[in-house]
């Protein structure tokens, strides 16, 4: 190792390659490039310098003056004193002292330099102080990487937050990760998103990072389904015209308006909803509905007898997909079977079946109608009637005398609608400062 050494009447100057700090105060001085700052020092102190390629050290007496050679950190030890100086291009420079302006009166928060970056590091107590950060970095060049450690309390409102922006966006919502340090990552089938994400990421000093095991979640969407046995006369209120086979229509109404149409007519006896499930599904998932019984059938072997069950009633599968705009196209398949007694034997029943597929595109929420499930026929079919007022869910509509009567007719309303993830509500913070009162509103981003 060796040391140059220059010897002035005031202090001496050593320029080598590494100091040990480990045990001073430590005090930084930023530059940019070009740049100069002078420093005072006392009668006899020596100078110690770490790097001279990246600052250069002048002496003036009992100042030092210290310029910036090129962009880099050097230490400086100066009597008993530890300085890191570091040196910016002028860009990098601009953005440091901008962002240590916004930071300046943020507790626990303090900047640093690592391998060409500027460096968030700390401690963040309110989430409030991030956002103010972000809020005035937005439509700037400024960027940084947020290093800092967070509150348990601020994790879930931080998630909550960008939820908020990405779905008003229609963005995807990644996954984020908080230790060793907050990170987010997405599938790498949403890179095509990156340029939207990295724009409001940057600002709270972050970056999408696209993974392959990372599951992009895709959103959730809620099925209600209304099945209601309607009389004709009041089919009006919906559009129906009552057709002799199957049918999907398409409500120009969203579920509120259907339900309160439902309630008026149900006060006036004019309808009565069987059942009123509600389903959760991703999209591109299925969901399904089963309204109906299971039967059993014998199956006779050597010294043995099996009995299977077999459904009959009605299926409905749902399948949503919604895209981040808020459109949604939804398939629905439709299976209706009833036992057929022209066509069983005395051991084993007849079941009859009939499969139907809808598929409809829906800008927004909408109902959309099922009629025509059910055949005429069975309405004058006596045999096995007892047997079908049993069943759940249908079994009051085979007892229906306006049913029986041709008077009434069942119908499915289904009405899926995306779920929005609001805010989570989170008890105050525990950990922060006395006096340290979070009052920036978080919904201002």
């Amino acid at each position: 190792m060796k040391f140059f050494i220059y010897l002035t009447l005031a202090i001496t100057i050593f320029i080598g390659p590494s100091l040990c700090i480990a045990n001073a105060e430590r005090v930084d001085i930023v530059l940019k490039s070009g740049g100069s700052t002078r420093l005072k020092v006392s009668p006899g102190d020596s100078v110690h310098i770490q790097n001279g390629a990246i600052i250069k050290v002048r002496d003036l007496g009992l100042t030092l003056l210290i310029t910036g050679k090129k962009q880099g950190q050097s230490q400086l030890r100066v009597g008993h004193k530890n300085f890191q100086i570091l040196i910016l291009t002028h860009e990098n420079y601009e953005n440091y002292t901008q962002l240590k302006g916004i930071i300046k009166n943020f507790l626990g928060l303090k900047l640093t330099y690592h391998r060409g970056d500027i460096v968030l590091t700390g401690h963040l107590y309110r989430l409030s102080d991030w956002l103010y950060i972000a809020q005035h970095l937005q439509n700037t060049n400024v960027s940084y990487v947020f290093n800092a450690q967070l509150e348990p309390e601020l994790t879930q409102l931080f998630e909550a937050h960008l939820q908020m922006i990405f779905k008003k966006n229609h963005l995807p919502v990644g996954q984020l990760i908080f230790t060793p340090y907050v990170a987010i990552h997405f599938s790498k089938k949403q890179n095509l998103y990156k340029q939207d994400l990295t724009y409001f990421l940057k600002p709270f000093g972050l970056k999408p990072k696209f993974v392959e095991n990372t599951i992009g979640l895709k959103p959730m969407i809620k099925i209600k389904i209304l099945v209601v046995e309607l009389l004709k006369e009041s089919s009006n209120h919906f559009g129906i015209s009552w057709p002799d086979s199957y049918k999907a229509n398409l409500s120009s109404h969203t579920l509120s308006p259907v339900e309160v149409t439902l309630q008026s007519l149900e006060a006036k006896g004019l309808s009565k909803t069987l059942a009123s499930p509600t389903i959760l599904t991703r999209s591109g998932s299925e969901a399904e509905f089963f309204a109906g019984g299971e039967i059993p059938i014998k199956s006779f072997g050597f010294k043995s007898t099996q009995v299977t069950w077999k459904p009959y009633g009605i299926i409905l599968k749902v399948k949503p997909k919604a895209d981040l705009t808020g459109q949604m196209s939804i398939k629905v398949n439709t299976e209706i079977s009833s036992l057929d007694k022209a066509h069983s034997d005395s051991q084993i029943p007849s079941i009859k079946k009939h499969r139907i597929s809808s598929h409809i595109d829906l800008k927004s929420s909408q109902t959309i109608i099922l009629s025509g499930l059910l055949k005429q026929e069975s309405h004058t079919d006596s045999s096995g009637l007892l047997f079908l007022q049993r069943l759940p869910i249908l079994g009051p509509l085979f007892k229906s005398e306006n049913y029986l009567n041709k008077k009434s007719e069942l119908v499915v309303f289904i009405t899926p609608s995306i779920v929005e993830e609001g805010e989570k509500h989170i008890n105050p913070l525990k950990n922060r400062p006395q006096g340290w009162d979070d009052k920036l509103n978080i919904e201002s981003m």
